[in-house]
């Protein structure tokens, strides 16, 4: 991990490309490279450091991670699909609420149900929003899950983006609220989401189970970041069946609705192992 790290810090400050997206993005480009070298070692610097965006947005960064994570958000727009018209967006997996920032810049009209099981990120994501007056937003502290109630999830002690209630990280664990995805839609507006974005570490294949037909046709786009134990193809192929047209840009699957695509007949495998 420390290898990694390293070899990331080093490829962006040694990168001209690199700096001319970042000075496009950042009010400072310095700060950044300031948070590198002060979070790059866990623990050298504990407290949060704030970046400021040109438009007077600003993001927090308590650990290495969340640099690595506003890269793929903004500079390499890992979620920036081509779609219209998104009136409502539902995020699984809300981390620290880079996301809920960049999807606000997009369209700042929609409205947000945002989801994030682990305290710390949960915090940093009421944070974030507070920080930016951001209106039409509503963060959950939950997880979204198979089952309504509670699960376990597991952090991992580094990386503030791979908590997850399917792989054990570390020994720290704690008991988390979970929600199902009938529950997570209930709460956008008239029971629907134009945008559903997940990340949530391997619960994907879960979460995609409990779509029917009828909860599919109440979500316009998903874009998800593929996660091992499962098989991508074999999930890719149950969207498929439920009326989902499948593209990948960036890294990600990203699965369209479209009105009678599915068969009258899909539905998930009962109790189907994940390959």
């Amino acid at each position: 991990m420390a290898t990694r790290r390293i070899r990331w810090a080093i490829g962006r400050v040694l990168s001209l490309k690199f700096f001319r997206r970042l000075n496009a993005q950042l009010a400072n480009p310095a700060h950044f490279y300031w948070s590198v070298l002060l979070k790059l070692v866990p623990n050298l610097h504990n407290r949060p450091l704030t970046l400021e965006f040109r438009d007077g947005r600003v993001f927090f960064v308590r650990s290495f991670m969340t640099l690595f994570i506003f890269e793929e958000i903004f500079l390499t727009g890992v979620y920036d699909i081509d779609i219209q018209c998104v009136e409502s967006i539902l995020d699984i997996g809300a981390n620290t609420g880079l996301f809920v920032l960049r999807a606000k810049e997009r369209w700042p009209d929609a409205k947000i149900v945002a989801f994030e099981p682990e305290p710390g990120n949960y915090a940093a994501l009421c944070e974030t929003i507070k920080a930016n007056e951001m209106k039409g937003v509503t963060a959950v502290q939950a997880a979204v899950a198979a089952e309504g109630g509670f699960v376990m999830l597991y952090r991992d002690p580094r990386n503030i983006g791979r908590h997850s209630i399917v792989f054990k990280q570390s020994g720290d664990s704690l008991k988390v609220p979970s929600r199902t995805i009938s529950d997570a839609l209930s709460l956008c507006p008239n029971g629907r989401c134009d945008l559903m974005k997940v990340d949530c570490e391997g619960a994907e294949d879960s979460i995609f189970r409990c779509l029917d037909a009828e909860l599919a046709a109440r979500i316009g786009t998903i874009i998800y970041e593929p996660s091992e134990g499962y098989s991508v193809t074999e999930l890719n192929g149950c969207l498929e069946a439920l009326g989902f047209k499948i593209s990948t840009a960036k890294g990600n699957v990203i699965a369209r609705w479209h009105a009678g695509g599915g068969r009258t007949d899909s539905r998930w495998p009962a109790n189907k192992p994940a390959l």
